[in-house]
C-alpha cells in the first residue's frame, strides 16, 4: 500500500514541475524509436513504443516506457527507463532509475543509479549511490559510492571494484576472491530479517483489507453507475495511448489550476474541491482499470459471460500483486493511475461529444 500512496504523491508533484516545462519537452508515441549516434535532441524526452534505440545524445532527462530498450547514447539530465528487456550502456550524467524484467547496465551513471527488475548484471561504472533490487544480480562493474543490493541470489564477479560501504541482503551469496572491496560489507543479519517479516505481515494486513474495500467500492459502483462503470473499461485497453495522453494532460493541467486558485483567496476552496476530485479520480480510475485488466484476461483464454465481479476480483489481484514488486511496482501503479483517469476523462469527453 505504501507503493500506491507514494505513486499518487508523486504523479501530483511530477506533473506540478512538468506544468512549466511542458512546451521544452519532446514526446514520441509510436512503433519504435531511433536516435543515431551523430543526432541530438536538446530539451527534454518522453518515449513509449514497442523498441528503442537510442545511440545519440539528449541534452535533458529522458523518459522511456518500451518493450526492449538499448541506449548507448548520452544523456545530460536523469533518465528514468522502464521495459522488459533494458539495456543501458550508454552515459548518465544525472540519476538513473531503471526497472524491467532484464536489465544489463554496462554503461556509466555518474548520479544515483535505483534498479529493480527480475534479473540485473551490473558491469558499468557506477560514480555514487547504487541501489538494486532483483532476483538474481550480478555485480562486476565499479561501485563508487555507498551501495545497497538485495537479491534472493547475488553474485559479486571477478572484477567487482566496490570503493564505498556495501550493505546487501541474499538468501545466496557468491563472491570471486577476484572481487574488490574497499569498505565496509555490511549484511542485513536475521534479527532485521525478523524485523522487516513482522512490518510485511502488517502490511500484508493492510493490503488485504485494502484490497477488499477496493473490490466493494468497485461493486456498489457497478451497481449505482453500470453504463459509466462499462463506458470506461471497454475504452481502456483498446484507447489506451489515447487514455495516456488524457491522463498526462489532466494531471498537468489540474495541479496548474491548484496553484494558481491558491494566490486568489476566493479559489482556494476551489482549488481544494479540484484536488479532492483528482484523488477521487485517480482511486476509481484504478478500481476500473483492474476491471479491465480482470476482461481482458478472460478474453485471452476466450472465457465470456464472466460476471463484472469475478474480472474485478481478478484484475484487483493482478494490480495488487503487480504493486508489490520493487521499484517496478511503484512505476506500474503510476501508469495504471495515468491510466486510469485518462480513461475517465476520455469517456466524458466522448459522452460529450455524443450529446452534440
Amino acid at each position: 500500500m505504501k507503493f500506491r500512496i507514494t505513486a499518487i504523491l508523486t504523479i501530483f508533484l511530477i506533473a506540478a514541475a512538468s506544468s512549466a516545462s511542458a512546451l521544452e519537452s519532446k514526446t514520441f508515441r509510436g512503433k519504435s524509436y531511433t536516435l543515431g549516434k551523430d543526432e541530438t535532441v536538446s530539451g527534454d524526452l518522453f518515449i513509449e513504443a514497442w523498441d528503442v534505440n537510442i545511440d545519440g545524445r539528449i541534452d535533458g532527462n529522458v523518459y522511456i516506457h518500451a518493450g526492449e530498450i538499448k541506449f548507448n547514447g548520452e544523456v545530460s539530465g536523469s533518465a528514468l527507463i522502464r521495459g522488459f528487456q533494458v539495456e543501458v550502456g550508454g552515459v548518465v550524467e544525472r540519476n538513473a532509475f531503471v526497472n524491467g524484467f532484464e536489465v544489463d547496465i554496462p554503461g556509466t551513471v555518474n548520479g544515483d543509479l535505483h534498479v529493480g527488475a527480475l534479473e540485473v548484471d551490473l558491469s558499468g561504472n557506477y560514480m555514487s549511490k547504487t541501489n538494486a533490487e532483483a532476483f538474481e544480480i550480478v555485480a562486476s562493474g565499479e561501485f563508487v559510492g555507498e551501495s545497497s543490493i538485495k537479491a534472493s541470489e547475488l553474485t559479486i564477479a571477478n572484477g567487482a571494484v566496490f570503493s564505498g560501504d556495501l550493505t546487501y541482503s541474499a538468501n545466496t551469496l557468491t563472491r570471486s576472491p577476484e572481487a574488490t572491496i574497499s569498505g565496509a560489507v555490511n549484511e542485513i543479519v536475521a534479527e532485521e530479517k525478523e524485523e522487516c517479516d513482522s512490518r510485511m505481515g502488517f502490511f500484508a494486513v493492510l493490503w488485504i483489507i485494502f484490497l477488499i474495500g477496493f473490490i466493494i467500492v468497485g461493486l456498489v459502483l457497478n451497481k449505482l453507475f453500470p453504463n459509466f462503470v462499462s463506458g470506461v473499461t471497454e475504452r481502456v485497453f483498446p484507447q489506451m495511448l489515447n487514455n495516456l495522453g488524457w491522463g498526462v494532460l489532466v494531471l498537468i493541467l489540474a495541479p496548474l489550476a491548484v496553484i494558481i486558485l491558491l494566490f486568489t483567496l476566493i479559489g482556494i476552496p476551489l482549488a481544494v474541491l479540484i484536488t479532492l476530485s483528482c484523488l477521487i479520480g485517480l482511486y476509481i480510475g484504478e478500481i476500473l482499470v483492474a476491471a479491465a485488466t480482470g476482461g481482458l484476461i478472460f478474453s485471452l483464454f476466450k472465457k465470456e459471460g464472466v460476471s463484472y465481479w469475478i474480472k474485478l476480483l481478478i484484475g484487483a489481484l493482478v494490480v495488487f500483486i503487480l504493486s508489490t514488486i520493487p521499484i517496478l511496482g511503484f512505476f506500474v501503479g503510476v501508469i495504471i493511475y495515468i491510466l486510469g483517469i485518462g480513461a475517465i476523462k476520455g469517456y466524458l469527453v466522448s459522452l460529450r461529444k455524443g450529446a452534440k
